[in-house]
């Protein structure tokens, strides 16, 4: 089955804010998301190229893409669950609007 949803999170190695990030993003797939999302999370440190090809400036981000080509982009510290949470509900309703 093909995700209706693309998280990509750019991070930095073992940095305090890409280790919370991850964190964060994890607990909201398992706690809060369902099957029509993938994860993929990318260290900028290991793929460079990907993360120049999106434009990638400062990490943590967090690219937030449908499969109806709505995106979002949440950049800098990512610990606030609730905060990215919303984030990913707002794509949700304008993807619904696509």
């Amino acid at each position: 089955m093909k995700s209706t949803y693309s998280l990509k999170l750019y991070i930095a190695s073992n940095t305090v804010n890409s280790q919370l990030a991850i964190t964060t993003l994890t607990e909201i797939y398992h706690d809060d998301l369902n099957d029509d999302y993938h994860i993929e999370i990318i260290d900028i440190l290991d793929n460079f190229e990907k993360a120049e090809t999106e434009k990638i400036v400062a990490i943590p981000t967090l690219l937030l893409q449908s499969a109806s080509s709505s995106q979002r982009r949440l950049v800098g510290n990512l610990s606030d669950r609730k905060q990215v949470l919303q984030e990913i509900k707002m794509l949700q309703q304008n993807a619904a609007y696509n």
